[in-house]
């Protein structure tokens, strides 16, 4: 049971130990806050304490509710499928990696990069300048073009 537990926190999808423990934490969770909601309405030296409790209290139900519905439309993954993947290490799928890789060979290199002058949000950027070289710290600062906004270009 321990290593079901275990094996569904460490792979991708829960299985039903996992979703047992779940709700037993969470169950326990609700009792305590309505243990201090209880409190809080039951003493008047703790009236302060009902108002707060009744807060968390709703949102631990609506936390566990929502919790239970996504898994249940999620669906729960079969235990032996979770050892098979475990046991299997963190190698990356081969698909993955190619499509990964497909992505990157299509970004813009950075001679494709443009920067526009203009007026963008009240900020005058027609003389901003980037230089592409690591050491260069762009800094701007935030005067609209009525105060008089300058750039700012410090190398290091």
């Amino acid at each position: 049971m321990m290593s079901d537990l275990l094996v569904g926190a460490l792979t991708r999808g829960v299985n039903a130990p996992t979703f047992l423990a779940l709700n037993g934490v969470l169950l326990c969770l609700w009792s305590v806050i309505a243990y201090m909601f209880y409190i809080g309405l039951s003493r008047p030296a703790y009236a302060w304490l009902a108002p707060h409790a009744g807060l968390m209290l709703a949102l631990c139900t609506l936390l566990w509710t929502v919790v239970v519905w996504f898994i249940t439309q999620t669906g729960l993954t079969p235990t032996a499928q979770q050892q098979a993947e475990f046991e299997a290490g963190t190698e990356p799928d081969p698909d993955t990696e190619e499509e990964l890789l497909e992505k990157l060979r299509a970004l813009p290199s950075q001679s494709d990069l443009k920067v526009f002058g203009g007026t963008h949000f009240g900020f005058d950027t027609s003389a901003l300048k980037i230089q592409n070289t690591p050491s260069t710290v762009l800094q701007l600062d935030m005067k609209g073009p009525a105060e008089g906004g300058a750039q700012k270009d410090k190398s290091q």
